[in-house]
């Protein structure tokens, strides 16, 4: 029998219960798509809402919930910026035209429904057809249709601007990663690491590297006493994961901290698999001595990711923040390769070698010589440098000479961080004599002064020559597109012959005698390191 007290409990428990389904039973769509089932609205900031529902605590930006939202749960109004209100005055200004003109005809006949058009922009409508989004500059519309959506030429040419810049910083991204992959992959090992020391995020690590090993086994059974052999020996191989060298110390970012790691690992501390190196790490152990190690990661995208940022030779503390050697002054050091075209000095490279550099050093015979920058060509990604010293030159051919298809090779400085300051070698092929494109943000970015090669280069490459099997230049390396290490840039010959033409003084090689001509483009090939300003 229930007590007056245990009833009135009762019911309050029924009333919360009830008050607390009620107050989940709304949803939310917001304008981009997406969708919260049964939520409550928990806290109402200037410039979004945290809310409560199915799936867990979200804050949402005002900007895309809609406005009956708000005012039926009385929120404050998001704040209107300039980009708020010129999309407001975008749609009133497209629902217009779309009501004046029903149906659009661009000049060269091409007919759209106003309903397909997805935005106004200052340069022209964003269409929505079953291709995709198509843009339509202002330029290919008739005068009544500018009109009407109130066209401002100053406005489309700054716009025009802005996405060319971002198409450029965008590319410059892709081709960071592109080139950090590369790097990484390049470097990555099989390894069984011995955990030592667990430091901030990563471990101090004893490393072997490992190897499949191919063993030659023979084996034996017996055979038939009556039709012979008595003994029947068979042999095959036995594949099996051997260290092939020691590795030494180093610091491998990615693994859990001590308790946390994997029983086995936990028991044994031994881990084996692959790593990618990144960089480099100052520690102190625990003995207190100060120790310089080689950094590794075990995720790739992460060793990507520091590389991308911060180079091959970036130095990082225990918790894999990068540090500056330069305690702030923001001086960087860089290298690339380079190589003479005449015999008084002067040294072709590309140009984002030497970009944004304060000083140039140029490796002559076993001395680092300065270099001034005698001239450059950014769109090109050229550039020539002059030292004031005898320099070994190669010939620089025209680009009608260059076939696809044909027989190429390379001699540069590639990751000296890594592989040493010792010239290497790789040879290829012409792959495409356009530079192709790269696809950003449904645009496509085309380098007509580049041709395609197979030829592996890594960074560090970059500005070394690129020469036919008898030893010409035909173009100056340029880019990585992808860590396949099959589809590389050079820029073209002629971009580096145009620039040689604006020094007076230039007396460029003729064909070299020496021989063979890998040789001749081995003493013409030289390391630049530049120092600059971040």
């Amino acid at each position: 029998m229930s007590t007056p007290r245990l009833k009135k409990l009762s019911a309050l428990i029924c009333v919360f219960t009830i008050t607390l389904i009620e107050a989940y039973s709304e949803d939310l769509t917001t304008t981009d798509g997406k969708v919260y089932k049964n939520l409550k609205i928990s806290k109402d900031e200037p410039t979004t809402i945290k809310i409560i529902h199915d799936g867990g605590i979200t804050v949402i930006q005002k900007s895309v919930i809609p406005k009956e939202f708000i005012t039926a749960h009385e929120l404050s109004a998001p704040p209107i910026d300039a980009s708020t209100k010129d999309k407001e005055e975008g749609i009133e200004l497209l629902k217009a035209f779309a009501a004046q003109f029903p149906t659009i005809t661009t000049k060269d006949g091409k007919t759209y429904p106003s309903n397909q058009i997805a935005g106004i922009e200052p340069s022209g409508l964003k269409i929505i057809s079953p291709s995709g989004v198509l843009r339509i500059k202002y330029i290919d519309l008739p005068e009544k249709y500018k009109a009407a959506l109130k066209y401002d030429p100053l406005k489309a040419a700054e716009h025009e601007r802005n996405l060319e810049k971002a198409r450029l910083e965008s590319a410059e991204t892709i081709q960071a990663m592109s080139n950090a992959a590369s790097v990484v992959d390049a470097v990555a090992v099989n390894v069984r690491l011995h955990l030592i020391q667990n430091i901030g995020k990563g471990w101090i690590c004893s490393a072997s590297q490992l190897a499949t090993v191919d063993e030659r086994v023979v084996t034996s059974r017996p055979g038939s006493p009556l039709t012979g052999p008595s003994t029947i020996r068979e042999e095959h191989i036995r594949s099996s994961l051997r260290e092939v060298d020691d590795l030494g110390r180093i610091v491998v970012f990615g693994l859990s901290i001590y308790g946390a790691l994997p029983e086995h690992v936990q028991n044994t501390r031994i881990w084996t698999g692959k790593i990618y190196f990144c960089g480099k790490s100052k520690i102190t152990t625990v003995a207190g001595k100060n120790e310089t190690l080689s950094v590794a990661q075990l995720d790739r995208n992460a060793a990507i990711k520091m590389v991308a940022a911060n180079g091959i030779g970036q130095v990082y503390s225990p918790e894999g923040e990068p540090v500056r050697a330069d305690s702030g002054t923001g001086v960087f050091a860089a290298s690339g390769t380079g190589f003479g075209i005449s015999q008084d000095g002067y040294i072709a490279t590309a140009a984002h070698v030497v970009e944004g550099a304060s000083e140039i050093r140029v490796l002559i015979k076993n001395e680092h010589r300065a270099a001034k920058l005698a001239a450059v060509d950014q769109k090109n990604d050229v550039a020539i440098l002059k030292v004031e010293t005898v320099t070994n030159a190669l010939a620089v051919k025209p680009t009608s000479t260059v076939a696809l298809g044909q027989d190429l090779f390379t001699i540069g400085f590639p990751l000296i961080d890594v592989l040493g300051t010792e010239p290497k070698f790789t040879k290829g092929n012409v792959t495409g004599l356009e530079g192709g494109s790269v696809t950003v943000d449904g645009g496509s970015i085309k380098s007509e002064s580049a041709f395609q090669i197979s030829a592996p280069v890594q960074p560090g490459n970059s500005g070394g020559p690129v020469c036919a099997t008898d030893g010409g230049v035909i173009g100056v390396v340029r880019s990585v597109l992808t860590h396949s290490q099959n589809v590389n840039f050079a820029s073209k010959s002629d971009a580096l012959l145009d620039l040689a033409k604006t020094i007076p003084a230039i007396k460029l090689a003729n064909a070299s005698t020496v021989q063979p001509p890998q040789q001749a483009v081995l003493e013409a090939t030289y390391l630049i390191s530049v120092t600059g300003k971040k």
